[in-house]
């Protein structure tokens, strides 16, 4: 697996299917600490060039190439996607990732489904937590927590953010119904 944390992004590339679990259990942890996060999930190609820091005087100049139909994928469902805290699927891995973990994969509601994404992961599905779970909880107490959570953050949104944390308490509701 490679990680490349770029400004405010972190890309996991690996062949392995199991890494999409690390992601979301990157956001979901997130989101019961309050701090705000999203993703895109994607399959496709991870190309790494040189990765390189120069100093010039006080300054540094960082350089960071990596591109790929994968990189494009993900940013594209992550940003042009569904709004909130969320994990959008694009289509490039939807059908994969719905048979190997069902429980775990969500249909967006037909107004939020776009070309880069008609899926987003259930952040609560055991199939993500099920050997590491952060919390020893029972029955409904996770969406319980995470719902108490992202309304923390809702009170101290300024208003041109509010509908994104409505859209997540939403895509709560509908996770805790896919189970």
């Amino acid at each position: 697996m490679r990680t490349v944390l770029f400004s405010d992004s972190v890309y996991f590339a690996s062949d392995n299917i199991m890494v999409v679990g690390m992601a979301v259990r990157m956001i979901g942890l997130l989101a019961f600490w309050e701090i705000p996060s999203r993703a895109g999930i994607a399959s496709g190609a991870f190309i790494s060039l040189d990765w390189a820091t120069r100093f010039v005087g006080p300054y540094a100049q960082h350089e960071a190439g990596f591109f790929g139909s994968g990189v494009v994928r993900s940013y594209f469902a992550e940003s042009k996607g569904a709004r909130g805290l969320r994990a959008i699927v694009h289509p490039s891995i939807a059908a994969e990732l719905s048979n190997a973990f069902h429980s775990g994969v969500c249909d967006l509601p037909a107004d939020q489904v776009t070309e880069h994404g008609a899926h987003e992961l259930n952040l609560l599905s055991n199939v993500w937590w099920k050997h590491d779970t952060p919390f020893h909880w029972k029955g409904d107490q996770p969406f319980d927590l995470l719902e108490a959570a992202i309304l923390r953050l809702q009170n101290g949104a300024p208003p041109e953010v509010l509908s994104a944390y409505q859209s997540t308490l939403e895509a709560i509701e509908r996770m805790r119904r896919h189970l």
